[in-house]
């Protein structure tokens, strides 16, 4: 007798296993800004499942994943794609990504039917990577506000987010929002720095102007060994305020070096670390004294101070292979934008570019 109650009490735990609702953690996460065409217009971020009430099985049927969004962060528009691996096969994924007003909506797939669908149990302590949303703002930068990114759920009107799991045989809607979460969410609320810096090559100092707008990279560097570069932002200086507000998103809130790398200038760091917060708007003015820069690497220029000219080769200092360099180029009258000899940016290499080298 007691040989038979084995596989009957294993029939009944297989049948309580698909006769029972699973539950699960919804989460969307790894959110991060980046660069296409231009600086930071990209976000994109994860959708994980996992699953909570095993040995309950979970066969995924399908789902559809609707958020609320802040639209200030763009003023020209938003493309949005489903990209990046999944976990699901790709029948299973959701489809059809669109933006309608302040909804960001990826629809439901065909559901596969009973005994086809993607078993979620057993799939590591992240769950099922459902997939990777990327957002790209037309108009270049996002701007620097909260994306204020929120689950749509009940009780909002549909559309809404829902997961569908087979039960037994049975297609159904095992939505939980209680157990919808979003990690990072707001990687748009971050630290904007106006920085006043001006090129030695470029600074007009009869006119006060610099000879041409020109891009910079600014870094934010740990204050403490061996000071990693923790995020970075490029924007053109302006000609006449020698100003670039520079926006930068994936830094947390502490104390950071201004770094300030310009592509024929010698790299210069401020003078100490500043302390930033995020959503906070801050500046530093480098032009005003050589201890700005740390090592007062400034040079003094009709009554400014700039970032030291010649470095063509970005070695991080200016020697004998950057004046050949000037030398050859002006040799041959080397023409055309942004050529890293033509130091004072007339789109020409000469003996101006030497002089100052």
């Amino acid at each position: 007798m007691k040989y038979k109650l084995i596989p009957l009490l294993f029939l009944a735990v297989l049948s309580t296993s698909y006769s029972q609702n699973p539950t699960y953690n919804l989460v969307a996460k790894n959110f991060s800004l980046g660069d296409s065409l231009t600086v930071h217009d990209i976000i994109k971020f994860d959708i994980y499942v996992t699953h909570t009430n095993p040995p309950t099985i979970y066969e995924y049927a399908g789902g559809q994943y609707m958020f609320n969004f802040n639209t200030a962060v763009s003023s020209s528009g938003i493309e949005l794609k489903i990209t990046g691996n999944s976990d699901l096969p790709i029948e299973l994924k959701p489809r059809g990504p669109s933006i309608n007003g302040s909804q960001i909506r990826l629809g439901v797939n065909s559901f596969p039917g009973a005994g086809n669908g993607f078993m979620m149990t057993g799939n590591g302590p992240n769950g099922t990577y459902i997939c990777q949303v990327r957002l790209r703002n037309l108009g270049g930068t996002f701007n620097n506000v909260p994306l204020n990114l929120q689950w749509r759920d009940l009780p909002s009107s549909n559309p809404v987010t829902r997961l569908y799991a087979y039960v037994g045989t049975t297609n159904t809607d095992i939505t939980t929002p209680a157990t919808h979460s979003i990690q990072g969410g707001n990687v748009l609320n971050g630290i904007t720095i106006g920085v006043r810096v001006l090129m030695e090559g470029m600074y007009n100092n009869l006119f006060n102007l610099l000879n041409r707008k020109d891009s910079v990279r600014v870094y934010l560097a740990d204050v403490n060994a061996p000071y990693s570069k923790i995020d970075s932002a490029v924007r053109d200086v302006d000609s006449v305020s020698f100003t670039g507000e520079f926006y930068f998103m994936n830094a947390p809130a502490g104390t950071y070096y201004i770094v300030v790398k310009h592509f024929n200038c010698l790299e210069t760091w401020s003078n100490a670390g500043i302390a930033v917060t995020q959503g906070g708007i801050f500046s530093y003015d480098f032009t005003t004294s050589a201890s700005q820069a740390f090592g007062n690497n400034l040079k003094l220029r009709g009554g400014k101070y700039c970032m030291w000219s010649g470095d063509v080769d970005q070695d991080g200092i200016i020697d004998g292979t950057d004046l050949s360099s000037i030398d050859n180029s002006a040799y041959y009258f080397v023409t055309g934008l942004n050529i890293p000899e033509d130091l004072n940016g007339d789109n020409i290499v000469d003996g101006v570019d030497f002089l100052i080298g």
